[in-house]
């Protein structure tokens, strides 16, 4: 039996705690600002609390800072990478759906494209099915399965 395991968010102060402890261990003194840290922090903590996040920021700011030649990595790089880092764990929070709620949400957002009303269940069990055979996959058995993966 599967179990799914869940994790509490973090705040801001516990995220700053998280990422000073690793700033420290990555980097030499005087590589990272704190502005910069609170910046990860803070946006991870706003977004939905991931301390994945926040070290994911934290991690591509200081990419950015590498690439632009500067040795501290600052609040503005931060800013730089935020959408970036943001689109990157959507993407991945998607590729971590089953296939058949990957399709699920494929129909809904077709769904919604096409149509101004609000998405019903029943159309997007149609719109569903088409997007299935264009991707030569099985159909989810019921309408409660496909209700289950909204």
């Amino acid at each position: 039996m599967e179990h799914e395991i869940s994790f509490s968010t973090y705040d801001a102060g516990e995220l700053n705690t998280i990422l000073t402890d690793r700033a420290q261990r990555a980097f030499v003194d005087g590589a990272c600002v704190d502005s910069a840290i609170s910046a990860c922090a803070a946006f991870a903590a706003k977004d939905d609390g991931s301390a994945r996040q926040a070290i994911d920021l934290l991690r591509e700011a200081a990419d950015a800072a590498q690439k632009d030649g500067s040795t501290t990595v600052t609040a503005e790089h931060v800013e730089r990478v935020r959408q970036q880092v943001n689109r990157g764990q959507l993407r991945d929070k998607i590729d971590d759906q089953t296939m058949h709620a990957q399709l699920v949400l494929q129909a809904v957002s077709r769904q919604q494209l096409a149509d101004d009303e609000s998405v019903r269940t029943k159309r997007v069990q149609k719109r569903y099915e088409a997007v299935a055979d264009a991707w030569g996959h099985d159909h989810l058995t019921s309408l409660k399965s496909i209700q289950n993966h909204l």
